[in-house]
């Protein structure tokens, strides 16, 4: 196994640029509830944070990066080794993304707003309410499937 930091080294280490506005930034996904039969029957390590009543906002599913080349560093929040056994939910949300054929629908997030100077009180009001926008975006479709 090897930890995320070295893998992070390793990706860094191919010396593709990162795209811009895709720098680290959080993806996210439903929780959905899970019947109470299911979460009776299921293995104790299984699924550790499914849960049985719907949640109504999106969850924190993990960062991204994208890279030029096509190459996107993903982690799963919360997950080991054995990411579809520990997060079952937040895996399959990130291989439907992954085997979607339209590039738009196909990202885990939406890239990042532009930071503007702060030198500027303005602009960094500007730069904070699109920050907000951003988040409310990544937590909406197509990026979350409802």
């Amino acid at each position: 196994m090897v930890p995320m930091e070295g893998t992070r080294e390793a990706v860094q280490a191919i010396g593709f640029p990162i795209i811009k506005n895709q720098s680290y930034r959080g993806w996210y996904y439903n929780e959905t509830a899970a019947s109470i039969d299911f979460l009776a029957e299921k293995g104790r390590q299984f699924g550790t944070n499914l849960v049985a009543s719907q949640l109504e906002l999106a969850q924190f599913g993990g960062d991204v990066v994208n890279y030029e080349e096509g190459l996107s560093f993903i982690t799963v929040h919360g997950a080991g080794h054995m990411v579809g056994r520990d997060r079952p939910q937040q895996s399959l949300h990130m291989f439907k993304k992954f085997i979607e054929k339209d590039e738009e629908l196909s990202m885990l997030s939406p890239p990042l707003p532009l930071m503007e100077s702060f030198d500027d009180p303005k602009k960094m009001l500007d730069s904070l309410e699109s920050s907000v926008d951003w988040y409310e975006t990544a937590q909406s479709p197509p990026y979350v499937q409802p």
